[in-house]
């Protein structure tokens, strides 16, 4: 950069300034900011083979020739179709492997250039969480490791909004064919008399980004053209059994959407004539269901930011009104019981009452079949039987005349014995006096809410066989069961390979769809043993927790399957009862669930780290979240903060005196009967507890709810493993094969400095860092671009990444002559890029300017000329 005196100079001077902003930039010596994008970022469930468009641009200079791409799991067969660089056709040779997409080319990209990788994959056929596609890039001629890319317009193409994120959504137009894979609730009422109107069946699922509902409702149309169907939607988010938001379709037997209109009920009450049109953002379409040509089927989407963004929603009521002339029926749907999603969760369940386990695999005198409630509300259980449809005196077991709470059990057990029927531990006990029905090697379990059976008093059923083939009294016992849409006909749970110690199980976060997929021979999908009187979630208890480490070490917990069979943990909670986050919900390792294998255990440590197969770490956790003066860890089997989803529970304390929020933060685990009821103020008395130690179960897996359940951990001489001898065990060793008993952690990844290939985390490997103690610099910086005047005597230059400060150089030369650097150190160690110089230049000169940056590795150089030379730099500063 140069400056003169005078008009003529200035005018000089506005020539030269771009000349020389051209020729600072110097380029990086290591991949920084290569951008990447995949379109399209939304496809369809079950949508068949899908092509996605990987863009890469490049880092401006640094050359490339190996890519890899990290496609969800969920998403199944991926392959590569293609791979071009600046618009055309690149050899390369495939090395994916699965998920993992990777190619190495014939020939290296060079520094800018525009990658576009073409790669097929077919989206999963139910809603996954949304994932993103990391990939990196390499060059394989050197030793630097591959980089990261970074999200960004690589195509330069604004309209594809820079997608990153890969999910599947239901696609609202009405063409149905994305709704394969996700369940469905049926209507009792559907006949083989087709009415117009009459509702069928309906549809739901919460979007991948959990930011919308879906549903689709089958009716029996049969509309012509200038008819036309209402639906009148209601929605409940607050659960207080009064409808907050009414939704309004209006279509045309044409298919026509005349009017989606979305009100909101306030002051709340059950006249919809003084509701309010709020803003609606979602989307309507219909189209035909091809049963008979004429039904039709009409699917919308709530954004949740229209009805006020709700964690759980109530779908209360759906009705239809036609219009004539013909057999047109006003019909509503459900017939009982409200449809409720859990937005986080990401599932349905009609609420009320619920057949949640059934034990059937022992003698006479053994068995017992589990009830549920799980509406919002208490249930009366008057009137109601359980039966197994065999008929005859022994057949039908009248229910005990109680209320079941929300999220209670009542268990009633096919023996004589003493009635519990006390709910204060959320579960009753009811003997029915004598061990009939006895279930058999095929048989079914109904619940009729009154003596009079039939398919509008079933409240629920199951049905199992051992074989394929059916009794010929089986089509009849399910035969209300399959006209009330709760169960299909013909189907039954397989029991061929139950174990004799196990139950049936209701699946704890099931879509209700009246389908043997509901259940599970394991006592439910997140359960590995019969868990009476409890959510469907056996096994897995919090095994140890480490609320107090030593310094370099995370606190966290360690998870066990103390049962008998497998339990998928990923997306189970783990929370302190504070109000706010949770600590964390259990992710998908690799793209896959976390499967528990019996006696099997996982550590998770709270913070940033390095997973590896036997430890996760939870990098959004507050590390310091489990207070060692006083706190409290619960286990849920669901991200959803309920008496019905808890599983275990501890809390601790150095005192017996607590405060008010500890008291009342064992409330949720005490409704549960999953922690000490009898004594309110249980604890694990923490304070002798050696620093650096943790709680732990005193016989592992054990689990009596109760504080004798725990003990300290007294190190390696507890029997843990402690494989390099340091004295910590590896559960708590930063670095379990390295000795290190400091436990230095230098960059806090949870990884020990001993064995960290990059110890002050700043992406770069010692070997290669010129500063491996220092997170701020790994290379000298590049030198600074654009130095340009803000003023006639300021200057400034673009700030260079990891650089701590400028030096600024000035040298001159005459108007006439052959140039020649003779620049000098004019400013040190300035702190940003950007300095002063009020001097003149002397009468006849020019002055020109010329910056470096520097760090912890060094001092950058002073960039290049226009033919390339870098400059020289004769006087550096000091």
């Amino acid at each position: 950069m140069k400056r003169s005196t005078g008009k003529a100079g200035r005018r000089q001077r506005m020539a030269l300034l771009a000349f020389f902003s051209a020729s600072f930039w110097l380029p990086p010596i290591a991949l920084a900011d290569s951008l990447a994008e995949v379109s399209p970022n939304r496809v369809a469930l079950s949508a068949g083979p899908v092509d996605f468009t990987y863009d890469i641009r490049l880092d401006a200079v640094y050359p490339m020739d190996r890519v890899t791409l990290a496609v969800p799991g969920s998403f199944r067969a991926p392959t590569l179709t293609s791979v071009m660089v600046n618009g055309a056709p690149a050899s390369y040779a495939d090395q994916s492997a699965g998920n993992s997409l990777a190619f190495l080319l014939a020939a290296p990209a060079a520094g800018g250039s525009s990658l576009r990788v073409g790669f097929r994959a077919t989206p999963p056929s139910s809603v996954p969480s949304a994932a993103a596609v990391p990939s990196t890039v390499d060059f394989s001629g050197d030793a630097i490791p591959p980089a990261l890319t970074v999200q960004g317009n690589a195509d330069g193409d604004a309209s594809d909004a820079n997608s990153w994120i890969v999910a599947a959504d239901i696609v609202i137009d009405g063409s149905l064919g994305d709704w394969s894979g996700v369940g469905r609730f049926l209507d009792q009422n559907d006949d083989a008399t087709p009415e117009k109107g009459d509702l069928r069946s309906g549809w739901f699922v919460v979007g991948a980004s959990k930011t919308t509902l879906y549903a689709r409702l089958d009716v029996d149309a049969c509309l012509l053209s200038g008819q036309t169907t209402s639906f009148n939607i209601q929605l409940d988010t607050d659960r207080d059994g009064t409808y907050d938001y009414r939704f309004d379709l209006y279509l045309r037997g044409d298919g026509a959407i005349l009017q989606t209109i979305l009100y909101r009920n306030g002051p709340p009450d059950a006249n919809p004539d003084n509701d309010a049109g709020v803003p609606y953002s979602g989307a309507a379409a219909t189209g035909k269901v091809p049963d008979n040509g004429c039904d039709q089927a009409t699917e919308w989407s709530i954004p949740l930011a229209d009805i006020g963004n709700p964690a759980v929603v109530n779908l209360v009521r759906f009705e239809s009104h036609p219009s004539g002339p013909g057999l047109e029926v006003a019909d509503w749907f459900p017939d009982y019981g409200v449809i409720q999603a859990d937005i986080q969760a990401g599932t349905f369940t009609r609420t009320g009452p619920l057949l949640n386990e059934v034990f059937a695999s022992p003698a006479p005198g053994a068995q017992w079949v589990e009830i549920t409630n799980t509406a919002d509300t208490g249930l009366s259980l008057a009137g109601y039987v359980l039966t197994d449809r065999d008929g005859g005196a022994n057949s039908s077991i009248a229910l005990p005349a109680v209320t079941l709470p929300p999220a209670a059990f009542l268990v009633v057990h096919l023996a004589a014995g003493t009635n519990d029927l006390d709910f204060s531990d959320g579960v009753a006990h009811f003997y029915s006096g004598n061990p009939f029905p006895a279930y058999e090697a095929e048989d079914e379990v109904a619940l009729y809410a009154s003596s009079t059976q039939n398919a509008a008093t079933l409240a629920d059923l199951v049905a199992w066989d051992d074989d394929t083939l059916r009794s010929a009294d089986f089509g009849s016992d399910v035969a209300d069961a399959v006209a009330a849409g709760l169960w299909i006909s013909g189907s039954a749970v397989d029991t061929s390979s139950i174990a004799a110690a196990q139950s049936l199980g209701r699946s704890g976060d099931a879509l209700r769809i009246g389908a043997p997929s509901d259940w599970e021979t394991s006592g439910g999908r997140d359960a590995s043993d019969p868990s009476p009187g409890r959510p469907n979630a056996g096994g897995v208890v919090l095994n140890e927790v480490l609320m107090s480490p030593a310094a370099g070490t995370a606190a966290g917990l360690e998870l066990y399957d103390a049962g008998s069979g497998s339990v998928d943990v990923s997306g189970w909670m783990v929370g302190d009862e504070d109000t706010g986050s949770p600590l964390l919900v259990i992710p998908q390792v690799g793209g896959a669930d976390l499967i528990l294998p019996s006696h099997a255990r996982v550590w998770i440590a709270l913070g940033p780290g390095i997973d590896t197969s036997a430890s996760l770490f939870a990098p959004l956790a507050d590390p310091a979240a489990l207070d060692r003066a006083g706190d409290q860890a619960a286990l849920y089997f669901r991200n959803q903060h309920s008496a019905s989803r808890i599983v275990d529970f501890v809390v601790w304390d150095v005192s017996g005196s607590h405060s008010s929020d500890w008291l009342g933060d064992d409330d949720l685990a005490q409704a549960a009967g999953i922690w000490n009821v009898a004594g309110a103020d249980d604890f694990v008395n923490v304070l002798s507890l050696p620093a650096g130690h943790s709680i732990l179960r005193t016989t592992e897996g054990v689990d009596t709810n109760r504080s004798q359940d725990w003990r300290f951990s007294l190190g390696s001489s507890s029997g843990e493993r402690d494989g390099d001898q340091d004295g910590l065990v590896d559960s708590r060793d930063n670095c379990p094969d390295s000795y290190n008993p400091a436990q230095g952690d230098l960059d806090g990844d949870g990884m020990g400095d001993a064995c960290d290939p990059d110890q002050d985390g700043d992406g770069w490997n010692d070997g290669l860092d010129c500063a491996a103690h220092n997170a701020a610099a790994w290379s000298v910086p590049a030198a600074p671009q654009n130095l340009r005047f803000t003023s006639a005597s300021d200057f400034t230059a673009n700030a260079v990444p990891q650089a701590t400060a400028y030096q600024a150089y000035r040298g001159s030369r005459g108007v006439t002559g052959a140039f020649a650097y003779n620049h000098t150190c004019f400013a040190t160690s300035v702190t940003g890029a950007s300095f002063s110089d009020a001097a003149p230049p002397a009468l006849g000169t020019l002055t020109y300017y010329l910056m470096s940056a520097k760090d912890g590795c060094g001092e950058s150089d002073l960039g290049a000329s226009s033919t390339g030379a870098l400059r020289p730099n004769a006087a550096a500063c000091p």
